[in-house]
Formats: structure tokens, C-alpha cells, sequence
């Protein structure tokens, strides 16, 4: 520990020196400091032995010495330092050195101007082995009294002087109420932290706000410093950190605000910063009681700057263009939202906002991932240049009944998730849904334009129970589950598409109809449950997965290619009665219980006659079908006439 940091540390029980007996406060101004180095070797033949640090003439007053030691080995019986004023010696504080250092003072009163021989001494009372003390670089340094005192009930002008590094006492700490200075342009680090009845402070003049300078000044109420422009945050000195009466914070010119500046000031209610430009991470964080903020110029704002302002009820923010993470998050009281330039919205911007029930983004062109997440009152919102939504931006917004976004281009996983009011979304340019879930489980959801997409991924419209027309001519590729439980869908027009994974369609009840003229690949479950689908003209389909068409009830025709059937693809279609099979192979059949209580071994009534299922096949293989593995079950069914 440097003698710098130590008298920051230990300046109480300095003070107690640098204070007389009735009570006056005295401050003192460095001379010199020393960076000298030396040894002392010390035993009890030679002991005491000293080292010279300076010989100087000063004037008369008293003088505070400090030096430091390290004893490098060697048990010490005492060690102090001394000042040696002409034959006359002045012994400070004795202490056991120990290493790595140790620290000692001592004060000694001149008279007249004279001449000043500065030791350190050294001593012990090791008979067999030497004492060895490094006197240490940058560790020694010699103060003057200042020659005026100040009555303790003056603490505004004592607080004029403060020692070191613009440090005050533990006594000045606990008795200043007030102060006031106007001509005091600068502060140091930490200068008025701790003072715990400082409720009032006038420094018309003052530039700069460093580390520190009014931490935990728990009764300061207000702060205006008019040509303050700067203020600086360093390892957790943060400048009006617990502050806890603070109501009003003006700073006219200051320019930013550093992180975490206002920190558990948890009284703040009304912050005016009109040349602010940016608002550091943190600044008024967790601040339940700010109520009114204003910054007509600002243009940016880092991490959870106003994190869980839970009474913020408005803000205006003409200038800005970047909000970052959590910038309002939690915010539950704010509903009014004024941010015309805005570019960019970060990560969880405004989620939790439960007041914030419409809100204009006239240039954002990115929301980005929870951006508006349980925004629970959320009704409208406007975006005519958003190009990218991000993942779960809307997740639980479900009050949210359309969303219009003419230039967006793309969509991630869940942005919509769970909306019971989302009825209309136009996205007239969409051609990326990048996720899973995307407009999972907006039951009330009717209208969608997806022209321009090629891929439909997982879960996309799960349980979306109004949407009952789908066109997307594009579409080469339906993901798993991607319109499972789609009870109101009634048409499907796809024409582009080549493959529907895993659950794509799967209890999507009311759909009678299907065009896919380019389907290849069916995936497990794709139409399991279509109880409404009445025929399936698929004549480029190869790949039928199993349960493709489960318990399709009224479904009369199939028409396809395919290279495989796989188990209860048909099972259960019990008004199935024409099966075009068109490859130019026999297709396999690797289960007979693909086509499970299809009428090809019974047959059915209808219109007042019992029909049987036929299966249609190329007359070239007509033979080969009726004598294949399994197909052979159905031989009196085929008939090859394709």
C-alpha cells in the first residue's frame, strides 16, 4: 500500500491530530514527497540506525511527517520515526514493522525558520541476527499546518481545504449540512462521500463531477450545478450512488451521464438534463419513484438505463436513435412513448411496459429479440420501416389485434407467440421466417400474407385456429407441425411445394381441399386426422410417411407416384375407394396395415350398392403388383388401367 493510499485510508485518526483542543479544525497543504530509497540493517550493536531523507530550511509551523517501512526479515521489538530540528528531536508514532510495510507520523512545531534534518530511525533489541527495513519509493511525504482554523460550526468553510485527495474526515463527514462555494470549479475523488447530513450544495462554478464525489450523501435532496458538463464513474465510485433523499437532479449542461449514476438514489422523482446526449448503462436503473425525465437532445441510451422506473409515465425522445437492452424494461407505468428518429430498439427494450397500449416506430428498421415481450396492453403499433422482427418481439402481447409491416423481410422464432387477439398481419415482402412458433397459438388470426415465402417452419401457425385460406405460391417446404391443429383451415393452395415434414397438417379438421401438384415427400402424421379432406392429388408424390393420411374419414380419392408407402399411411379411410398409384415401379409396401379398414377386403354401401376400393395401376404392372410382398393381401382390388 502506497503512503498516498494509506493517508486516504487512515485520515481520521490524522485529522484527530490535525484538530486543537477546543475543537478547531485545521487543514494542512503537501510540501514535498520523497521518493528516496535505502536499507537499514540493524542489531542491537549498532541499533538505533537512521536514514537521511532531506535537510531543508522552513519556515515556522507545525509539520506533519509520514513515512513508510517494509522489514524485509527479522522480528522487530519497535521501530518509529523521528525529525531531527537542529540538536532537538521530535519522536512520532512507534509501530511494529510488519511486512509487506507500515506507516508512521509524527508532528513536530517550529518556531522560527530553520534548518530541518528529516530520519527515519530504526531500532532493535535482536542480539544474534540483523533487522533489515527497506525504506520504501514514493513513501514519505511532509505537510504543512495550514496556518488558519476554522470553528466546527463554520463546516462549509473548513470543507475549503481537505487533505490529500480532496478527502474529508469522518468528522467532517458527520456534521456538514450545508455548503456552498462559487468559485470552486473542480472536485476530487470521493470529496464529499459519506456526508450523511449534507442536504444542500450550492457550486454555481463547478466543471466536472468525478468518481465518488457524493456517494451515500444520504440526505442531499437536489442537485443543481449549472456548468457541470462532465461526470465519471471508476470501480464501483459511482457519482451519487445511494443517495436516498435526492428528488431533483439539473444539470443544464452536462452532456452524459455516466453509468450507474443515480444508483439506489431511490427518492429521485424529476431528472432535467437538456444537453445530454447519451445516458450510460444503469444511469436511473430500479428508480421507483422518477417521474418526469426530460432530454429534448438526446441520441442514445446503453443497458438498462431506465430499467424498472416503475412510475416513469411518459417519455419523449425526439433526438434518438438507439435504444439499447432493457433501456425501459419493466417501466409498468409508462404508456405514453414519443421516439420519432428512433433506428434501433435493443433486446427487451420495453418488455414488462404493462401500461404501453400504442407506441409509433416510424423508422425503426430492427425490433429485436423481446423487444416488446408482455406488453400486456399492447393494442397497436406502427412500423412502417421495420425490416426484421426478432425472437419471442411480441411474445404474450395479447392484446395485440394487427401488426403492419409492408417492409419486412423477415420474422424469427415466436415473434408472435401466444396473441388470442392478433386477428390481420400484413407482410406483403416476407420472405424469411427464420424460427419455430412464429404465430404459434393466435387463435383469433384470420388474415396473413405470406406471398413470398419458401419455407414454413415448425409450429408456425399451430393451433391458429381462424386462418381457413392459405396461399403461399411459393412455398417449397413445410416444417414439422407447422399448421397442426388448424381446426378452421378449409383450402390449401400450394403450389410450389415439394415437401411437408412430420405433423404438418395433422388435426386440421375442416380442410376439404388440397393442390400441391408438386408434393414429393410426405412426412409421419402430415394429414393424420383431416376428417373433412375428400381427395388428395398428389401425382408427384413419392415418399408417404406413415399415418399420412390417418383416419382421413371422407376421403374418396388418391392420386400419386409413390416409391413408398409406409405403415397405416391410408388407415382408417373408410370412404376411400380410388387409389391411383402411377410409378413406373412397384411401389413397396414394407406393412399391410397401411390401408387398415380401407374397403379393398370388405366393401361399403353407397348409394344403395356395395363397392369395394380399387387401386390403379400401370397395366405393365399389373402382374407384378398382384403377386407382390403385401400387395398380394389386395390382388382382386387392382386394376391396370393407367
Amino acid at each position: 500500500m502506497s503512503l498516498k493510499a494509506y493517508s486516504e485510508q487512515y485520515f481520521p485518526s490524522i485529522a484527530s491530530i490535525l484538530r486543537d483542543k477546543d475543537a478547531e479544525y485545521f487543514s494542512c497543504d503537501l510540501i514535498k514527497s520523497y521518493s528516496n530509497t535505502g536499507r537499514l540493517d540493524v542489531t542491537s550493536s549498532n541499533s538505533p540506525l537512521s536514514y537521511t531523507f532531506d535537510t531543508l530550511s522552513l519556515t515556522a509551523g507545525t509539520y506533519l511527517f509520514m513515512v513508510g517501512l517494509t522489514n524485509t526479515y527479522g522480528n522487530d521489538s519497535g521501530s518509529y520515526t523521528s525529525v531531527e530540528v537542529n540538536s532537538n528531536t521530535y519522536y512520532g508514532n512507534t509501530v511494529t514493522v510488519t511486512y509487506p510495510a507500515e506507516y508512521s507520523t509524527c508532528k513536530f512545531t517550529l518556531n522560527s525558520t530553520s534548518t530541518v534534518v528529516l530520519k527515519v530511525v530504526a531500532s532493535t533489541t535482536r542480539s544474534n541476527n540483523t533487522c533489515q527495513y527497506n525504506v520504501n519509493s514514493n513513501n514519505a511525504l511532509l505537510y504543512k499546518y495550514n496556518p488558519r482554523t476554522y470553528k466546527v460550526g463554520d463546516m462549509a468553510q473548513a470543507v475549503n481545504r481537505i487533505i490529500g485527495p480532496y478527502y474529508i474526515d469522518d468528522y467532517i463527514q458527520g456534521n456538514l449540512t450545508y455548503y456552498k462555494n462559487i468559485t470552486l470549479n473542480s472536485l476530487g475523488y470521493r470529496a464529499f462521500a459519506g456526508c450523511d447530513n449534507l442536504s444542500q450544495i450550492e457550486l454555481p462554478n463547478l466543471r466536472s463531477i468525478p468518481q465518488g464525489c457524493f456517494m451515500e450523501c444520504s440526505a442531499l435532496k437536489s442537485v443543481n450545478f449549472p456548468e457541470v458538463y462532465l461526470m465519471t464513474t471508476w470501480n464501483n465510485q459511482i457519482p451519487f450512488a445511494k443517495c436516498i433523499s435526492l428528488e431533483y437532479v439539473n444539470l443544464p449542461k452536462c452532456s452524459r451521464i455516466t453509468s450507474y449514476a443515480f444508483s439506489e438514489c431511490y427518492s429521485l422523482r424529476e431528472v432535467s438534463l437538456p444537453s445530454c446526449t447519451f445516458i450510460e448503462r444503469g444511469a436511473f436503473s430500479t428508480l421507483q419513484t422518477l417521474s418526469s425525465v426530460y432530454l429534448p437532445i438526446c441520441t442514445g441510451m446503453d443497458f438498462s438505463a431506465f430499467n424498472s422506473c416503475t412510475n416513469l409515465p411518459s417519455i419523449n425522445l425526439p433526438l434518438c436513435t438507439s435504444l439499447s437492452d432493457n433501456a425501459f424494461r419493466f417501466c409498468s407505468s409508462l404508456s405514453s412513448v414519443s421516439v420519432p428518429e428512433l433506428l434501433w430498439a435493443g433486446p427487451y427494450c420495453f418488455a414488462g411496459c404493462t401500461s404501453l397500449s400504442y407506441i409509433s416506430l416510424p423508422k425503426v428498421t430492427t425490433i429485436s429479440n423481446y423487444t416488446f415481450a408482455n406488453c400486456l396492453n399492447l393494442k397497436s403499433i406502427y412500423c412502417p420501416s421495420v425490416t426484421t422482427v426478432g425472437l419471442n418481439a411480441f411474445q404474450s402481447c395479447s392484446l395485440l389485434e394487427a401488426f403492419d409491416a409492408p417492409e419486412c423481410i423477415t420474422i424469427s422464432s415466436s415473434a408472435f407467440y401466444s396473441l388470442p387477439n392478433l386477428s390481420i398481419v400484413n407482410l406483403p415482402k416476407l420472405t424469411s421466417l427464420a424460427g419455430s412458433s412464429i404465430f404459434y397459438s393466435c387463435k383469433n388470426l384470420s388474415s396473413v400474407n405470406l406471398s413470398l415465402c419458401e419455407i414454413i417452419p415448425s409450429y408456425t401457425f399451430t393451433y391458429c385456429y381462424s386462418l381457413s385460406y392459405l396461399n403461399i405460391p411459393k412455398c417449397t417446404e413445410i416444417q414439422y407441425g407447422a399448421f397442426n391443429a388448424r381446426k378452421g383451415l378449409t383450402y390449401l393452395n400450394l403450389p410450389s411445394c415439394i415437401s411437408i415434414g412430420n405433423y404438418g397438417f395433422d388435426y386440421c379438421s375442416y380442410i376439404s381441399q388440397i393442390s400441391i401438384p408438386l408434393l414429393q415427400s410426405l412426412g409421419t402424421n402430415a394429414f393424420h386426422s383431416c376428417y373433412s379432406l375428400e381427395s388428395a392429388i398428389l401425382r408427384n408424390l413419392t415418399f408417404v410417411g406413415s399415418s399420412a393420411f390417418y383416419m382421413n374419414s371422407a376421403i374418396s380419392i388418391v392420386d400419386m407416384s409413390p416409391s413408398i408407402i409406409y405403415s397405416n399411411a391410408f388407415a382408417y379411410c373408410r370412404s376411400l375407394l380410388n387409389i391411383y398409384l402411377r410409378s413406373t415401379a412397384v411401389c413397396s409396401l414394407p406393412n399391410v396395415n397401411a390401408f387398415t379398414s380401407v374397403p379393398l377386403l370388405y366393401s361399403v354401401l353407397r348409394n344403395g350398392s356395395y363397392i369395394y376400393c380399387s387401386i390403379h395401376v400401370p397395366a405393365s404392372l399389373l402382374t407384378s403388383y398382384q403377386t407382390a410382398t403385401n400387395w398380394a393381401t389386395y390382388s382382386s382390388r387392382f386394376v391396370g388401367d393407367l
